[in-house]
């Protein structure tokens, strides 16, 4: 389940990374055609890069909301939960041997 987000988003991010090749390209473009000026160009890539971290970061935010929920539902224990059991099972350990010691 995790394998498959984690692919989901290294996938996401690879045409992130197409997608800004792509806008600077076309910025530079538009730059040379004189449409735009070389700062005004900067501030645009700057922008739309500030963007798409905004959006990365609700868009990870949410997979790991929707992961959470569909952990619970299928009754999935969390990794604190198995070092909460692991911990009681090593008192409880300890607690039978004190008493097969006596």
């Amino acid at each position: 389940m995790l394998d498959i987000t984690r692919k989901m988003l290294l996938a996401s991010l690879g045409a992130v990374e197409l997608t800004r090749e792509k806008m600077e390209s076309i910025i530079q473009e538009l730059i040379k055609k004189g449409e735009i000026s070389k700062e005004e160009g900067t501030g645009l890539i700057e922008e739309i890069l500030r963007r798409g971290k905004e959006s990365e970061k609700a868009l990870r935010s949410k997979i790991e909301t929707e992961i959470t929920t569909v952990m619970k539902k299928l009754n999935i224990p969390t990794k604190e939960e198995i070092q909460e059991l692991k911990e009681k099972i090593e008192i409880l350990t300890k607690k039978i041997e004190e008493v097969k010691g006596k």
